[in-house]
């Protein structure tokens, strides 16, 4: 398969490590991005960075900061807003980075909370419609767990946090870069 731009370099490059079952891969990966591509701010964030805070302060912590600029250690959306906007780590709260000498600074978290309301819709395929905190499929896969929802006209398919992941529309690198 031919790649139509090899050149690509983004502004911003996210990696969401969920836990710790994530994390070589998820920094193997950010080291690699930076690699290819030094201009590009690579962070990384997800679950798992809340629950090791205290390792923050920790003198080996910095290398982490070899493979990528910065860490998103609380809720998401504001930070990477900022950082989207700004390419600056020294602006976005509830994130750590490296200063010049070799310090790591950690900002404060956000004043408030994102708004679950306030985010977009996630895409997902055709059949799945999100109601709230709900997923309704119009069949449902999963029988049992099956309630009848007649403001849908369908049924609604009640799902762990965990499986919603499996419903959001993937794209592999090859689509991503010949979109």
């Amino acid at each position: 398969m031919a790649v139509k731009n090899r050149n690509i370099k983004p502004d911003v490059y996210g990696i969401s490590i969920a836990d710790e079952r994530q994390l070589i891969q998820g920094i193997t990966l950010a080291a690699t991005v930076k690699d290819a591509s030094p201009n590009t701010l690579v962070v990384v964030g997800g679950n798992f960075w809340s629950r090791v805070t205290s390792a923050f302060k920790h003198p080996l912590f910095a290398k982490v900061f070899d493979s990528c600029d910065a860490i998103v250690y609380r809720e998401g959306f504001q930070p990477i807003e900022t950082l989207v906007e700004t390419l600056d780590p020294t602006q976005a709260s509830s994130t750590i980075w490296r200063d010049k000498k070799g310090n790591v600074v950690i900002n404060p978290k956000a004043k408030q909370p994102t708004s679950f309301d306030s985010l977009p819709a996630p895409s997902l395929p055709a059949p799945v419609r999100v109601l709230g905190n709900i997923l309704a499929w119009l069949t449902s896969p999963v029988k049992p767990s099956i309630l009848p929802c007649p403001a849908l006209k369908a049924d609604i398919s009640f799902v762990n946090k965990q499986d919603i992941s499996l419903f959001y529309n993937k794209q592999t690198p090859y689509e991503i870069l010949n979109a």
